[in-house]
């Protein structure tokens, strides 16, 4: 290799670690002007001969990997789609086509096609187990565990993320180490172990602080907030989310602004809490991220109903409910079929409102979100207890044991108290025989 080249090299990856920088402080649009402007360089090196100058070729991997991923942080899919689509045809190596797969499947899952997703994650992990590129497979196998959680398969999620750890135990890469701690805070906030999810972020916290990284700070500050606000600490949960918000400057995500909304309806700034939620919900439908638009749908119809604001809160469960439905998303028609039936109860219905509650503990079954599982267990234990009561005995029971487990996983005395104190899990506990002795 000439010196000219090997500086042509040099000022690639120079500015390849600037994209970087940009991208770890959050400032999406300089890190992709930067990668662009590598990327051009990089094109503008004479190839050896097609496919064999190897150094040339991790360079555009490289490039095209910074510009997907500044792309997808702005929300601009299709440009991102178009850019994957581009580096598929310029890689010259296994190890690019499974690093592009991997960023389309994530694409993918975040436009809602997870069946999609998932077909190109296992593409890609069929082509990085074939050359045993560790690092690959890693990012790969993290990406499957966030389709399969935000599907409600949290038992498999667990299972991708934990072979993830795995392997990053073994590579230099820290950055990768702290998204997979963050996965495994998402798998563990879905299967009920809130406490186990904060103390999963808070490592993630320590990598990334070393890492001075802005915007992995935000994402997981905001994400164990929401475990916080799963245990009704709902102050610790607005100090996280403000905490995000912070490092986000002007560039809040639709989720940030849909938990910061959570959190202040929470704690009584009711009127804030709503115009934070409507605005998510906006800025989630027009950047067409589609679990988010699910979730502001299922937070906002919430917050209505906490209100008592029926009329828009069922209207809000109907839209949830109907979008959920076309695209198999069951974690999200559980909690839209619950707040129907929190509806219906609220206004004298308790027919419709046994149906809704009987249709959310069927749906239930097929998804391991604990959440919804004892919420669902819990309404029907209330609202059978005097037609069915034996039957409701039993809704309680279950109900009982599982808010107890969730009890019995917080290890610090004042957060346990706080749990247990909450009107919601006080009255499930009560439906339990035996829950308030167990408790003592």
């Amino acid at each position: 290799m000439s010196a000219e080249t090997l500086t042509a090299h040099a000022d690639v990856r120079n500015l390849l670690t600037q994209a970087g920088a940009a991208y770890r402080q959050a400032d999406f649009r300089h890190a992709l002007a930067l990668a662009q402007q590598a990327l051009g360089m990089i094109e503008a090196m004479p190839a050896r001969s097609s496919g064999t100058d190897r150094g040339r070729a991790v360079l555009i991997d490289s490039a095209y990997r910074r510009v997907v991923e500044s792309l997808d942080r702005s929300n601009s899919f299709d440009e991102a789609r178009r850019a994957v689509s581009d580096w598929l045809h310029a890689t010259h190596r296994p190890e690019g086509q499974a690093d592009a797969l991997a960023l389309s499947g994530r694409l993918l899952y975040r436009i809602g096609d997870f069946r999609q997703a998932m077909q190109h994650i296992e593409q890609g992990a069929s082509i990085a187990e074939s050359v045993g590129y560790e690092a690959g497979m890693a990012a790969l196998l993290r990406f499957r565990a966030d389709i399969l959680w935000m599907r409600g398969f949290a038992e498999q999620a667990l299972l991708s993320a934990q072979r993830a750890a795995a392997l990053y135990e073994g590579l230099d890469d820290p950055e990768g180490k702290a998204r997979t701690f963050n996965t495994l805070a998402a798998v563990y906030h879905t299967m009920g172990q809130y406490y186990r999810s904060i103390l999963y972020g808070e490592r993630a916290v320590k990598v990334l602080e070393a890492l001075d990284d802005r915007l992995g700070l935000s994402i997981v500050y905001s994400n164990v907030g929401e475990s916080y606000q799963q245990l009704f600490a709902m102050q610790e949960a607005l100090d996280y989310h403000e905490k995000a918000a912070a490092l986000s400057g002007d560039a809040l995500s639709s989720d940030l602004v849909r938990n910061l909304g959570v959190d202040l309806v929470a704690v009584g700034r009711v009127d804030e809490g709503l115009h934070h939620l409507s605005e998510a919900l906006s800025l989630a439908e027009s950047e067409g991220e589609t679990d988010t638009v699910f979730q502001c749908l299922h937070s906002l119809a919430d917050a209505r109903l906490h209100v008592g604001q029926y009329a828009e809160a069922r209207a809000l469960a109907e839209r949830l409910l109907n979008a959920a439905g076309l695209l198999d998303a069951v974690r999200h028609t559980v909690r839209a079929v619950l707040t129907l039936g929190r509806c219906a109860r609220a206004r004298g219905d308790t027919a419709a409102a046994q149906q809704y509650f009987h249709e959310g503990f069927i749906a239930a079954q097929r998804v391991a979100d604990k959440a919804v599982i004892w919420q669902a267990h819990a309404s029907l234990a209330e609202i059978l207890a005097d037609s069915q009561p034996t039957l409701a005995k039993v809704h309680g029971k279950i109900a009982s044991e599982m808010v107890i487990g969730i009890l019995m996983s917080i290890e610090d005395e004042r957060l346990q108290r706080t749990f247990a104190s909450a009107p919601e899990v006080a009255r499930t506990l009560s439906l339990g025989s035996g829950g308030a002795h167990r408790l003592s």
